[in-house]
């Protein structure tokens, strides 16, 4: 039975396709959502070494931080108010790292029925050589994962 469904989200059209599909989920089996973003913390590194090269004395890591919280609060606004509208209970988690280790990490510790995630649009090559965070939760997830096209 469905009643805890986790879904990351990270900003982009199909984490948006994924969310939509999870709430309809919710609202039939009565389950409650449960939104994981994760500022991807090698992003926010190779940010800071690139802009610290070109500028000096610009606090970078202070700026990344301040602009993932404020997507975070972007993306929990808009759940929450889709929430609402569906009455599904829904909580978020906000946090900073490697996004398939912590979604992972997350989604074992809170005991998760269900993942529902969207499918990662990265090239061939960069998924052969690095993988992508669906392939990766899909791959390790201890509970069953949904992907959404």
């Amino acid at each position: 039975m469905l009643k805890k469904i986790l879904v990351p989200m990270d900003g982009s059209e199909r984490a948006d396709k994924a969310f939509d599909f999870a709430l309809n989920l919710a609202k039939t089996y009565g389950a409650k959502l449960w939104i994981i973003n994760v500022a991807d913390k090698s992003t926010h590194e190779e940010m800071e070494k690139t802009v610290k090269d070109a500028i000096s004395g610009v606090h970078i890591k202070d700026m990344m931080d301040k602009y993932a919280e404020l997507l975070s609060k972007e993306i929990f606004d808009k759940v929450n108010q889709k929430s609402r509208d569906k009455g599904v209970e829904i909580e978020t988690y906000s946090v900073t790292g490697k996004p398939a280790e912590e979604i992972l990490s997350y989604a074992k510790k809170m005991s998760f029925d269900l993942i529902v995630i969207g499918n990662t649009g990265v090239g061939k090559a960069e998924q052969f050589l690095f993988g992508n965070v669906t392939d990766k939760v899909a791959r390790h997830s201890t509970c069953t994962v949904t992907i959404v096209k």
